[in-house]
């Protein structure tokens, strides 16, 4: 093979690279451009196939324990990071198990319990997806409400 159809697949599984950010092709991308190099001095297509083989096998082996480590480092905090141990006040009750709302930093929030939630408590975000948080009471409701309390805040 001529030393410019390894340029060529190098150049390709670069770009490749950058488009997909999983460090798997950067190691084809780099074994074909150093057998671009050996191209141009030996003429074998065999034994360039099998420096090329060889070279991307040994660099991903070697440097993929590094860059699952690099890769692994969280750089900006996500919601869950975000907003996990903040405590807010129920605005809308819920029974356990069903959709209420809480303020956390002014900011509405659905949520849900493991126990019923009871407006004015002072709750916990246990944890956080999209657009629900799970919460936990922090302090024992007043009086127990009933459940047309509970459909009469929900209307709200």
């Amino acid at each position: 093979m001529v030393w410019w159809l390894w340029f060529l697949i190098a150049l390709s599984v670069g770009i490749l690279e950058v488009m997909s950010v999983t460090f798997v092709l950067l190691w084809i991308a780099v074994g074909a451009l150093l057998t671009t190099v050996f191209a141009l001095f030996v003429h074998n297509i065999g034994l360039q196939l099998l420096l090329f083989a060889s070279l991307s096998t040994a660099l991903f082996a070697v440097t993929r324990p590094f860059a699952r480590r690099w890769r692994g480092h969280k750089t900006i905090p996500d919601r869950n990071d975000t907003l996990v141990g903040l405590t807010g006040v129920v605005v809308t009750s819920a029974p356990e198990g069903e959709l209420g709302t809480v303020r956390i930093h002014g900011e509405l929030w659905s949520a849900v319990a493991h126990q019923p939630l009871y407006g004015g408590q002072t709750i916990r975000v246990v944890t956080a997806t999209a657009t629900v948080l799970t919460v936990e009471p922090m302090e024992e409701p007043g009086p127990q409400a009933s459940s047309s309390e509970w459909s009469r805040n929900a209307r709200r």
